[in-house]
């Protein structure tokens, strides 16, 4: 019989080691798990395991990642039975340096039987599964069942001795996100929806069993009928998935419409049920490709979400099973965590507050999910993220902001160079954060307001002294905390670039330890630049600047009392050379024609079909120049004489992205410093044709003011280099103004 009475155990001690500024040990050719668990024997003091101890150690799991870390999980077992929580990780370049090395493990793990003297099913009633484990406690390693269970309808997992049938450990296993994502492509009743082939990856339907189901390799897509309790599954319909979105107009929709209406729910509830299935089955598919692809790279190996892995690598059947329109509830998205070889589940609900939509429609949610699962596989073990204050609040702000990330790069969502403009969650009524992820620290209240009424974190970006002050009702409120994380997350993505952010940020989370604090996220991220030649410093800016400085200090993971600092520390290494796998490819032109895949980027060097960086902003800049002295009838040349603006300057920055400022001369007396310079534009490029570049760019509201009636500005430019010495042989351009 179960009983309800909660062990006194104290949860395995972590150990680690690992820095932001070297690796561990020097390059070597052995092979990676010797190379851990020499460093290991050596240091065997420090993390209080002996010969014994380190005998019991089982290699569970290893891969290589696209840095060419290899990542090592070991676990303990004794009689044949896994320690619970007792991992320990490793990590070690491709070169051979170990970079860090953190768990669990415990000295003496050793059971007295292996045979338990209550059933799996005594122990954890309607479990899914149960494996026997050995759980560490103060006096010792302890016999007990490990399996899922729900209460109510949130599943858990349970740790029960299999002897007393005492509950020695619970743990929640999903995350839940309230309107925590933002303006994305959903339905919209003043658009037209866009025709897609599902089958054009044949892998996405190859389990449709003849376009009964909408199922693939990637994921399972269903919709919950909340008045009959059954998940029902949408099939094609004259040969197709194509359910065109009905729209309700009452009073309280906005602009975009409503698709469903919660005062006749019983009759609109499932109106779109197909529709909306439908679509979310499309976004779970397209953010498993992108998050396969370079430079994120979360493959079979890394214990990614697939029915079957053709690679070989990894166990496989665990693909996403998605459950669309649970019922209405402040809970709009929820992602159940499974462990490898186990199918999770994402699901969905409706909401009503403060208008009808269903939240599967909003891929920003969908995004947010999904990455619940992606960090769930990647930190320490891929066994234990869920837990309590600062690893939950790291997995809100990782999952906000690898959702921001794919939707601004792929131009659904604006991101200038203001504070405030990449706000969550505007689809979904804005609920669930208080601030939007671009808010820069020090930023206008009226933009980034802060926590409000809420709480006590002031206005402009947080920071990681305003952990636990922004909901002031619930102080550990992982969302709200997470914004600190997110909004970090998204200076470094600025400061670096995308593809290099996402380089990072991912090595960052294989790094990760088990049960992390934001400093040792922030250390992972700096271990991962190490590892791939990125520049530290920059990085160091971006989280002191964030109270994460050198000599910030927190009382652990399960705490929300943190010191902060803004040191940037002195002396940092010179990087190694750059791997290569962060840096962002020349443009490729796809078939057909079109933007290169993976978005703009630098254009490649001398000798390539397209200009460098350099070459192009010098080139835009002398068209910019050309058009604004012969725009006069737009009074842009009156402006320029009246503002004594004389000169147009372009500033390349990363990811093929650039500025536009007008310069004026410095007042008389003044050094050439001083000269007022003003941000009217920011824009990106690229690939449309072999040497051709087109440019797409957006006025900052005061270029608006400023510039007046002028809307757009499209830019194409075509060169021709000397293969030799990369010289411009040739070039045109077209400036256009548009109204």
């Amino acid at each position: 019989m179960l009983t309800l009475a909660l062990a006194a155990a104290a949860s395995p001690a972590a150990h680690g080691a690992g820095r932001s500024d070297r690796f561990l040990t020097g390059p070597s050719g052995a092979d990676p798990a010797a190379i851990a668990l020499d460093y290991l024997a050596a240091h065997a003091r420090g993390f209080g395991l002996d010969a014994g101890d380190r005998g019991g150690l089982r290699l569970q799991s290893r891969y290589r990642s696209l840095d060419g870390v290899t990542h090592l999980t070991w676990n303990q077992r004794t009689r044949g039975i896994d320690g619970y929580g007792t991992a320990l990780v490793a990590n070690v370049t491709a070169a051979g340096q170990l970079v860090s090395i953190s768990g669990s493990p415990v000295p003496d793990l050793e059971l007295d039987t292996a045979k338990p003297a209550i059933s799996a099913e005594d122990a954890v009633p309607g479990r899914e599964s149960a494996r026997l484990v050995a759980f560490p406690t103060p006096e010792g390693a302890v016999l007990a069942w490990a399996g899922e269970t729900l209460e109510g309808s949130d599943p858990y997992e349970l740790v029960v001795d299999a002897a007393s049938g005492r509950v020695l450990a619970r743990r929640p296993l999903w995350a839940e996100a309230n309107a925590a994502l933002i303006y994305r492509l959903h339905p919209d009743r003043n658009l037209t929806a866009t025709t897609v082939n599902l089958g054009a990856d044949p892998s996405w339907i190859n389990r449709s069993e003849g376009g009964t189901k909408l199922q693939g390799n990637n994921a399972h897509a269903k919709s919950f009928l909340q008045f009959t309790g059954d998940e029902t599954e949408v099939a094609q319909v004259g040969g197709d998935w194509s359910f065109p979105a009905q729209f309700f107009t009452h009073l309280e929709c906005p602009a975009f419409g409503c698709t469903w209406d919660s005062d006749n729910s019983f009759a609109t509830r499932h109106t779109n049920r197909a529709q909306t299935t439908t679509q979310a089955f499309w976004y779970v598919n397209h953010f498993h490709d992108h998050l396969l692809a370079a430079p994120i790279g979360f493959d079979e190996a890394s214990r990614n979400f697939e029915f079957v892995n053709s690679s070989g690598q990894g166990l496989g059947v665990d693909p996403i099973e998605l459950v669309t329109i649970r019922g209405t509830s402040t809970v709009l998205g929820r992602f159940v965590y499974t462990q490898e070889g186990t199918a999770p589940t994402l699901e969905t609900w409706f909401s009503n507050d403060p208008w009808d939509v269903d939240s599967s429609d909003s891929a920003e949610l969908m995004y947010h999910e999904y990455t619940h699962g992606l960090t769930f596989r990647l930190v320490g073990s891929g066994t234990t993220l869920p837990a309590i204050n600062q690893p939950r609040a790291l997995g809100e702000g990782w999952s906000d902001w690898y959702a921001e990330d794919l939707v601004v790069d792929e131009g659904l969502v604006a991101d200038g160079p203001a504070s405030g403009e990449v706000m969550i969650a505007a689809y979904l009524g804005g609920a669930g954060r208080t601030e939007a992820i671009d808010c820069a620290v020090g930023a206008s209240a009226a933009v980034c307001p802060g926590a409000g009424a809420g709480g006590t974190a002031g206005p402009g970006g947080y920071t990681y002294g305003d952990l636990g002050l922004i909901f002031a009702a619930a102080p550990g409120e992982e969302h709200r905390n997470g914004e600190i994380w997110g909004q970090t997350l998204w200076d470094l993505r600025a400061r670096v670039g995308v593809r290099t952010a996402r380089c990072i940020v991912t090595g960052g989370l294989r790094l990760t330890p088990d049960n992390p604090d934001f400093l040792k996220a922030r250390d992972a991220i700096l271990q991962s630049a190490l590892v791939v030649g990125v520049p530290q410093g920059p990085l160091w800016e971006v989280f002191a600047a964030r109270g994460m400085g050198a000599n910030a200090t927190t009382d652990g993971y399960n705490s929300l009392e943190v010191t902060e600092d803004f040191t940037v520390p002195a002396n940092l290494p010179a990087p190694p050379a750059p791997t290569g796998t962060c840096a962002d490819p020349p443009p490729v032109e796809p078939p057909g024609g079109g933007p290169p895949a993976g978005g703009p980027g630098p254009g490649p060097g001398p000798g390539a079909s397209g200009p460098t960086a350099a070459q192009f902003a010098a080139a835009l800049a002398a068209d910019l120049r050309a058009g604004v002295r012969a725009l006069g009838k737009l009074r842009i040349k009156k402006l320029v004489k009246r503002r004594r603006f004389n000169a147009v300057a372009v500033n390349a920055l990363t990811a093929g992205r650039f500025s536009v400022a007008l310069k004026a001369k410095p007042k008389a007396g003044k050094s050439r410093a001083a000269a007022r310079s003003v941000t009217v534009a920011t824009g990106s490029r690229a690939a449309s044709a072999a040497g051709r570049y087109s440019m797409q760019v957006k006025l900052t509201k005061k270029g608006a003011r400023m510039l007046r009636r002028v809307r757009r500005l499209s830019v194409s430019v075509s060169m021709r280099f000397a293969p030799e010495t990369g010289a411009a042989l040739a070039r045109s351009a077209k400036l256009t103004l548009r109204r």
